[in-house]
């Protein structure tokens, strides 16, 4: 198999993730030392297996240091997650997400080789209150410190207006850059162009004037 990803440890969270990027088309190794996990997983990622990473002899039969992303859904066995990663990093591995349970065992693991942690329950308990907080705001992407890609949906206080009158722009530094409509995503390159109320835009900018207008 092509070395795509490896997604050890198949919680709730490497369950979904590794089942998520086979389905998205990616080559997908998954493994577990919990059998029935295995049984339940093994047509729904391109190869499962059965075994316990903890014995690195396994790392080295496997060559799990050869994959582009290795995954590590361990984070209830903080010990086995950090020799872990320290014997694939020893290993030559190239990029390493982790699964952790707080910031403490985060800063832990990037300090012992893991290039990404994921606090998941952080993650979506902030995107929880995001959504309720500000209910337009769809998704967001960060470009940098300061300036976000922000996907909104367009409030009737800014409806039946062009960009033209409402100048974002200049006002807010906010650029209106694209509509999406139906599952079709086109370059707004006209300040003439309408938002109409419920129009789903990516727009750019500070996050906090973004939240600000767009709110309702």
């Amino acid at each position: 198999m092509a070395k795509d990803f490896v997604v050890i440890g198949l919680g709730t969270f490497g369950f979904e993730v590794a089942v998520n990027l086979y389905d998205q088309g990616h080559n997908v190794m998954a493994i577990d030392k919990n059998p029935i996990t295995i049984h339940n997983i093994q047509d729904r990622v391109t190869v499962a297996i059965n075994a316990d990473i903890s014995d690195t002899a396994v790392i080295d039969e496997l060559q799990l240091f050869d994959f582009k992303k290795i995954i590590l859904g361990l984070s209830s066995n903080l010990e086995t997650l950090i020799l872990t990663i320290a014997y694939l990093k020893n290993r030559g591995a190239e990029y390493i997400i982790a699964k952790g349970n707080s910031e403490l065992q985060k800063q832990v693991l990037l300090k012992v080789g893991a290039n990404e942690v994921i606090i998941p329950e952080k993650e979506v308990a902030n995107k929880l209150t995001d959504r309720i907080t500000h209910p337009n705001v769809i998704d967001r992407f960060v470009l940098d410190h300061d300036v976000l890609l922000i996907n909104v949906k367009v409030p009737k206080k800014l409806a039946n207006r062009t960009l033209e009158e409402l100048d974002l722009r200049q006002k807010y530094n906010i650029t209106v850059l694209i509509r999406k409509h139906e599952g079709k995503s086109v370059i707004i390159n006209n300040s003439k162009y309408v938002l109409n109320e419920g129009d789903e835009i990516f727009v750019a900018g500070d996050a906090k004037n973004i939240e600000k207008i767009f709110n309702e």
